[in-house]
């Protein structure tokens, strides 16, 4: 195989092509070495000579593409490297390459040569080759049609790479001349588009020709000046092609040649402006026009039922009239019903009819333009009185009817809803994850919450029709129940109290009466979810008829017996909206002469008997939030805080919430004595796992409860924590092992959450010998585990709450606290996060400590752990190597590491400057240049700027230069060493403007990505001016007063 590797020889092809084939076949025993070969063979600096000799002797097609990808590299890191003549040589070359392969048609290879031919431009154009743009139209309009067509390919590459695709390949100097040169050249290629335009009306081309003609003016349309639109009659030339086999390339330039006349971001004359409107009522007249042909071959059907049957070229066509419509309508509705309101209304129609059609790719499309229209005309008059005078709204009655049902039948999922019938008509329990798709239901839900504004009473009819009809069985179907009742809870609050208690009482009457007309244990679950819905939705309704809320509730309970996948689910998560919408409900109202929720606390576990622990946690929670109201309901009354009597009823509540977590009380000391026996019950473990996580639930929620925790619950904490250490050392199975482990990490989860809300707490209730007492056990006992041999990441976490949320009594405790942690945390973890592939989560939570004293212990902190310089040494490495681990822990090193030295900075620690100035600016820049780190760059570039900031405040590093000097060679020594591409000149140009631009982070950073496009190739001095004066210019834009610090 090395013998393709001896360029003395000429190739063999053969041999070639077979090392190829063997590279691509998996199962090939030879494969690594055949891939290891080709990879030295396109590293190989004459391997761009056997391009050409590969392309026309081998037939195997992947050997052709492995041979342009030799080419394609070579120009784009190499190019200044050859010499004028082989740079001559090969533009040649790969012009008459792309000419010859145009005339065969060889699509494949034929794109790669048009890259390879960009990439070419973009390195010589136009200082080294001026006439390009000419001489390709040159050629174009005296050659083939083929030719013409490729060199339009070829001028809407080149437009796209350096004004769309170019970011993070090509320097700023480099795009401003491409973009710059493209602008003054346009009018020529302008010219040319509207010549083969204005040729195709008086005689035959081909499709292709022209396809690509109007492709590229739409590629051309995204920046193009807007005087080609008004000054021209292109808009006129364009439209003329809707009712071609070419609409659809058609439409799709149109839709770029509105986009670019309705974001017109400089200011336009009054003639211009008219000149726009008359072009856009020209384009929706022609297109109303078009359009009412062509859906006029439907007759009375359905374009939504025919859609599926229709060739892939017509649904595309269907979506291009989509995106153009509603960029249109978003945009100019004001002058479509003011010019053009018969045309408008039309386009509005057909638009519903393509809203209709079951493609989420259409309906994502049309939907802003109807969530722009139906707000424009509820802004208007968003009230709920009737107007006295004529409203916009009035012109779209029609359409706003029509507009209902379309929306309905697309009405997506809510995340509330977690009951669901999935594609094999099964009835499933799927809970609502995906960002994309919540966001595009609220986006909905807004757009039928206005629509049912402007609608009122048609609405309503509207939705209790769709019902009487699933009620009747004539329109019976789970699916389309669904999408009207998630409908239905869109509309919450769009109409008056009154009005919405009416709707609402008559919906649920309906639902009702179909839960009990249903056998199937399937449909009563789908209305019985869709009821639990609704009842979440319309809490106003809920509270203006408290009889009713209690009897949701207690519905609610029933549900959370109900063994059907989702319902118990649906229940517990209605409940909790409930509670979150109407807390002092509860609080309020009574039940069997009692408040009621002290009722409902009082029979807690019964009602939860048949549910999973995780749904306890949930009705857990709803107990919180009313609880959490108790505050608030007592202000309100009496205008002053709880009193004692007020307090301690809370209190009372709160014993009743917590003794219900569990049958066993895993505090008693029979249970504490038997858990060496108990710990291997996997049963017994999930009942542990269950109350300590209720327990973090309510200290979380209600920190006051943590109050009676001192006496009640800690103690018995500590002394689980030593018995389940004292376990673990004996000779006991895996499976104990790791419920000990289990269990320790929920203790821990338990008192992390205490101390983040530790200082919230009343002194009055927890003293200070309290509060001491409490954090020496948790050092001492759980903190110290650590140390001694439960490396375990929820401690470092623990150590950090403790850091963060804590007020330390003392100046003593503090350091005495800070010493404890160095010592038990931070030491013991440095050799663990160096295998980061293994210890993920303590790399984690070791930085976010470290973060956490840095940010909130500094002064007394940082003295500690710099007075030993081992100490300090270690922990500030670790740092440095966190910059190269995945995005999480290098953004936090950044951050930790730039706090460090604003924080030197500002107490004169220029011990600390002399000692790791130089070695953090090496190791940012190291990282700043290294392609493979692709994350962390702003963060970066703010330490490197502080660094050069800041460096002639600081003492000499060298007695015979200052700072600046110093700092200047230090970073030429390292780059010219390191970077053997980049000319002296370009990179003094670099340095001079680092320490010129860095008191701007925003200006800077944009220095520093130049830079680093560059150091991927070999560079000249081609630009150098023009990098001066980018410099310069970017020097213009830093604020006179901007603060050097």
């Amino acid at each position: 195989m090395e013998s393709i590797l001896n360029f003395s020889e000429d190739l063999d092809v053969n041999l070639f092509d077979s090392i190829v084939k063997t590279a691509l076949d998996s199962s090939s025993s030879e494969k690594s070495k055949a891939e290891t070969v080709l990879v030295k063979f396109k590293e190989h600096p004459n391997a761009w000579t056997r391009v050409d000799y590969i392309l026309t002797t081998s037939s195997y097609t992947p050997s052709h593409f492995v041979a342009l990808q030799v080419l394609e590299t070579q120009v784009k890191t190499k190019w200044v490297l050859f010499t004028e003549e082989q740079r001559n040589g090969l533009k040649s070359y790969v012009v008459q390459s792309v000419i010859k392969r145009s005339e065969q048609q060889d699509q494949i290879i034929l794109n790669r040569f048009d890259i390879i031919l960009v990439e070419i431009l973009k390195k010589d154009w136009p200082r080294n080759w001026p006439t390009f743009i000419s001489d390709l139209i040159t050629a174009s309009q005296n050659s083939s049609m083929e030719v013409c067509r490729n060199s339009l390919e070829i001028l809407k590459r080149l437009n796209e790479e350096i004004f769309m695709f170019g970011e993070g390949n090509i320097t700023t100097v480099r795009k401003r001349m491409l973009q710059n040169q493209l602008k003054n050249e346009f009018i020529h290629i302008f010219q040319l588009i509207k010549t083969i335009l204005e040729y195709s009306k008086k005689m035959n081309i081909t499709d292709k020709l022209l396809d690509t003609t109007l492709s590229t003016l739409q590629s051309f349309s995204k920046w193009m000046p807007l005087q080609f639109i008004v000054d021209t009659e292109i808009v006129e030339l364009v439209v003329s092609f809707i009712n071609t086999s070419h609409s659809i390339a058609c439409l799709k330039c149109l839709y770029e040649i509105v986009k670019r006349m309705v974001n017109e971001k400089v200011e336009i004359s009054s003639q211009e402006s008219k000149t726009v409107d008359e072009k856009i009522l020209l384009i929706n007249f022609s297109l109303i026009e078009f359009l009412n042909l062509y859906f006029s071959k439907f007759g009375s059907e359905k374009l939504s039922a025919l859609y599926f049957n229709l060739d892939r070229m017509e649904q595309d066509f269907i979506l291009s009239v989509s995106f153009l419509l509603s960029l249109i309508y978003s945009n100019k509705m004001d002058l479509l019903e003011n010019k053009s309101l018969k045309e408008f209304l039309k386009g509005l129609e057909y638009l519903i009819r393509i809203t209709e059609i079951e493609d989420k790719k259409i309906f994502v499309s049309v939907l802003e333009c109807w969530s722009s229209f139906v707000f424009c005309l509820y802004n208007e008059y968003p009230y709920f009185a009737t107007s006295r005078v004529s409203l916009r709204r009035d012109k779209y009655t029609s359409i706003l009817e029509m507009l209902i049902q379309a929306l309905v039948d697309k009405m997506p999922r809510p995340e509330e809803v977690l009951v669901i019938e999935n594609e094999y008509g099964e009835i499933v329990k799927e809970k609502l994850t995906e960002t994309e798709a919540i966001d595009f239901y609220k986006e909905m839900k807004r757009t039928i919450f206005h629509l049912s504004s402007l609608t009122g009473e048609r609405i309503k009819s509207f939705f209790i029709k769709k019902l009487d009809k699933q009620l009747d069985g004539s329109e019976w179907e789970i699916k389309k129940l669904n999408k009207i009742c998630w409908s239905i809870g869109c509309v919450s609050e769009s109409f008056s109290k009154d009005e919405e208690s009416l709707f609402f009482v008559d919906v649920l009457k309906n639902l009702l009466a179909l839960c009990e007309m249903k056998v199937s244990k399937d449909d009563k679950a789908v209305i019985a979810s869709n009821i639990m819905y609704l009842v979440g939705q319309y809490h106003r309704f809920l509270v203006s008829n408290k009889r009713f809320l209690k009897t949701v509730v207690k519905k609610l309970f029933e549900f959370m017996d109900e063994t059907h996948e989702g319902i118990q689910d649906m229940a517990c998560d209605t409940l909790l909206r409930i509670t979150n919408k109407c807390p002092h409900e509860f609080l309020i109202q009574r039940e069997e002469n009692d408040v009621y929720i002290s009722y409902i606390l009082k029979n807690l576990c019964r009602i939860t008997k048949s549910l999973e622990f995780y749904q306890k946690r949930i009705i857990y929670e709803c107990m919180c939030v009313v609880l959490q109201g108790m505050n608030t309901e007592m202000t309100k009354k009496s205008g002053v805080s709880m009193n004692n009597v007020e307090y301690y009823k809370k209190l009372e509540y709160i014993n009743l919430l917590t003794s219900s977590f569990s049958d066993t009380n895993i505090f008693q000391e029979k249970i504490q004595e038997k858990l060496s026996e108990l710990i291997i019950n996997r049963d017994f473990v999930r009942i542990v796992s269950h109350v300590l996580k209720s327990f973090s639930l309510v200290y979380k929620n209600l920190p006051e409860s943590i109050i009676t925790s001192f006496q009640n619950v800690f103690p018995f904490l500590f002394s689980m924590y030593e018995r389940l250490d004292l376990i673990k050392n004996g000779q006991i199975n895996s499976l104990a092992n790791k419920n000990i482990i289990l269990a320790k990490q929920e203790i821990i989860e338990v008192f992390t959450n205490v101390v983040s809300v530790l200082e919230n707490l009343n002194d009055k209730f927890i003293t200070k010998e309290m509060k001491s007492n409490f954090l020496n056990n948790l050092f001492q006992k759980i903190i110290f585990d650590y140390k001694k041999s439960f490396k375990d990441h929820t401690l470092l976490l623990l150590g950090g709450e403790c850091f963060k949320s804590i007020d330390f009594s003392g100046e003593e405790d503090a350091f005495k606290s800070e010493v404890f942690i160095l010592n038990t945390l931070i030491e013991p973890s440095i050799p663990l996060i160096l295998k980061s592939e293994e210890n993920n989560d303590i790399q984690t939570a070791y930085y976010r400590l470290l973060d956490i004293l840095i940010i909130k212990r500094f002064d007394s902190f940082f003295p500690l752990i710099f007075s030993n310089s081992d100490t300090f040494n270690s922990i500030f490495d670790s740092l440095l190597y966190g910059f190269i681990c995945r995005r999480e822990i290098s953004e936090l090193c950044l951050s930790t590491i730039l706090t460090t030295f604003k924080k030197c900075y500002e107490i004169n620690n220029f011990l600390f400057f002399q000692k790791y100035f130089l070695n953090t600016m090496t190791n940012i820049l190291g990282i700043i240049f290294d392609k493979d780190k692709d994350y962390g760059f702003e963060l970066q570039c703010q330490i490197l700027s502080f660094l050069l900031k800041i460096c002639d405040k600081l003492p000499l590093f060298d007695q015979t230069v200052n700072n600046n000097t110093f700092i200047r060679n230090h970073i030429n020594e390292l780059f010219a060493s390191t970077l053997k591409n980049i000319t002296g000149e370009s990179l003094e140009i670099f340095i001079v403007g680092m320490f010129e631009l860095c008191r701007d982070d925003d200006i800077f950073r944009e220095h520093v990505f130049d830079f680093r496009v560059k150091v991927y190739e070999y560079g000249c001095n081609d630009d150098l001016n023009m990098e001066i004066e980018l410099v310069n210019e970017r020097k213009q834009r830093i604020p006179a007063g901007k603060n050097i610090i």
